[in-house]
């Protein structure tokens, strides 16, 4: 009996690992060595400023190659298994919360969004056609905000 809720717990480990590793997210196109998503996140005010000159220049080469990605991130949600681990790490004694919101990195979700718009903004005129898109994204479905 024991033996057998161990491989039972063992199974279902290994199955979430599995889950996790087919339902990675895309990241974008990469240039350079590295993904779309880096590059953008590095044109946000957050991020070394040392930094924006090479990913403005990152973006500008894929130019509107970019906006299919972009458009993506502005309505990006969360992973499901996200918010059920927090949940019960809140009342979990012996997990610090502090920690499970670092290791599910709570604010990608912002960080990701954040970083399309600073891409479609340094695409400038390139990414006009996506302003109805990004209006959608800001919650003003009459898209009366220009």
């Amino acid at each position: 009996m024991k033996w057998q809720i161990i491989r039972i717990c063992a199974g279902t480990l290994i199955l979430i690992c599995l889950l996790l590793i087919l339902l990675k997210r895309d990241r974008g196109p990469i240039i350079d060595g590295k993904p779309l998503e880096k590059w953008v996140q590095d044109l946000l005010i957050t991020a070394n400023p040392s930094k924006h000159n090479e990913s403005k220049k990152a973006v500008a080469r894929l130019g509107t190659n970019a906006i299919p990605w972009l458009l993506k991130t502005l309505y990006y949600k969360d992973p499901v298994w996200k918010k059920p681990l927090i949940s019960v790490a809140e009342f979990t004694p012996l997990i610090e919360i502090k920690t499970i919101h670092r290791w599910a990195n709570t604010y990608e979700l912002a960080e990701i969004r954040a970083g399309g718009v600073a891409g479609l903004a340094e695409l400038g005129k390139l990414a006009a056609p996506t302003i109805p898109d990004l209006v959608e994204a800001l919650g003003d479905s009459e898209h009366l905000v220009y």
